[in-house]
């Protein structure tokens, strides 16, 4: 197993996975605290690397140490919960050697009682050969070889939001002064970053950039979609966000998400007609099938409730009952749907 060091959370991490692994191998990278202090009572195998601003350096010199058949990485701020733990010691006991590589869904975002709301699958469990090797300095990853295997089950990331600003946007920007280029995978992650830093403008000629490589992954490409909206939004340039939406048609079927996002223009223009089109299109919208990253609440409850606020105020309330009734199956001790039931009670 494999720790990038982080500053909290380890030991709830290795008390996640210890009945899981062979072998714990912890690469800390600078740390300052306790955490040594933590690992020493989980394994012996604790590793310095001096941090060079390259994750694929750090993670590659931990599989280096790795003796086991297979490698399982984790973060610091990622834990197993006990039913993917089940799940886990199953999947080991039957995991044969032809097996290169094992993808599990990564839990990310989460509903205020704790449901997942964005997951998408990562390269976890990978034979221990020439091939596990992580490339890019930054949003690393092992590109697929040999025969693989997807788990439905997860790892859950529990991430704290009171973190210290990354030096993300830095990376990426000494990386490609370096080398001259950023390929098309980070081409798009650094788009993102430039728009988390705010950099909208900058981040939407680079999100351009991505979306004329032929190279880039479609996937990658339908989030640039939803993302350089985001960017011409805050730009308060609606006809562009809109247009970037619209782009995504081109490139595959649609997200949930971005049938929101087009439904929510129209409704901001009080243009309920065609806002309820594209939402109840979201409603029938199965993304299983073609989109790796999927953000559940755009296929149920965003346009269920949505709509039972717009037929809500056109005063169709069989209609605004009925969506609002959808939403409840969804999240059923939301605000909004337990006011409009007590609304639609008093009708």
């Amino acid at each position: 197993m494999i720790v990038k060091n982080e500053e909290n959370n380890l030991a709830r991490c290795l008390n996640s996975c210890k009945d899981f692994v062979d072998e714990i191998i912890i690469v800390d990278t600078g740390s300052t605290d306790e955490t040594k202090n933590i690992a020493r009572d989980f394994t012996d195998k604790i590793f310095d690397f001096v941090w060079s601003d390259d994750f694929s350096k750090a993670r590659n010199f931990s599989i280096s140490k790795a003796t086991s058949d297979y490698i399982f990485w984790l973060d610091a701020d990622d834990i197993i919960e006990n039913h993917d733990l089940r799940k886990l010691l199953k999947l080991k006991e039957k995991l044969t050697e032809k097996i290169d590589m094992v993808y599990l869904k990564y839990h990310t975002r989460f509903d205020s009682i704790g449901n997942p709301t964005f997951s998408y699958y990562r390269e976890r469990i990978i034979k221990n050969c020439k091939n596990a090797k992580f490339i890019e300095p930054i949003h690393e990853c092992i590109e697929p070889f040999g025969i693989i295997l997807h788990s439905d089950a997860a790892i859950t990331h529990s991430k704290k939001e009171d973190r210290k600003k990354s030096n993300h946007l830095e990376i990426f920007e000494n990386y490609k002064k370096s080398m001259g280029y950023l390929t098309p995978r980070l081409q798009f992650f650094y788009a993102r970053e430039l728009m988390h830093s705010k950099k909208y403008k900058a981040s939407i000629k680079v999100f351009r950039d991505f979306l004329n490589e032929p190279r880039g992954w479609i996937e990658h490409k339908l989030v640039a979609c939803l993302d350089m909206s985001s960017c011409y939004k805050k730009l308060f340039d609606d006809v562009n966000a809109l247009a970037s939406l619209l782009h995504s048609f081109t490139l595959a079927a649609p997200k949930a998400e971005t049938l929101c996002r087009i439904a929510h223009h129209f409704y901001d223009s009080h243009d309920f007609v065609a806002a309820i089109f594209w939402y109840e299109s979201a409603l029938k919208c199965d993304t299983k099938n073609h989109s790796l990253f999927v953000k559940k609440e755009y296929e149920c409850y965003i346009p269920s409730i949505q709509l039972a606020q717009i037929y809500k105020k056109l005063k169709k309330y069989d209609k605004a009952k009925y969506y609002n009734s959808l939403a409840e199956k969804y999240r059923p001790n939301d605000k909004a749907v337990q006011y409009n039931k007590k609304l639609f009670d008093k009708e």
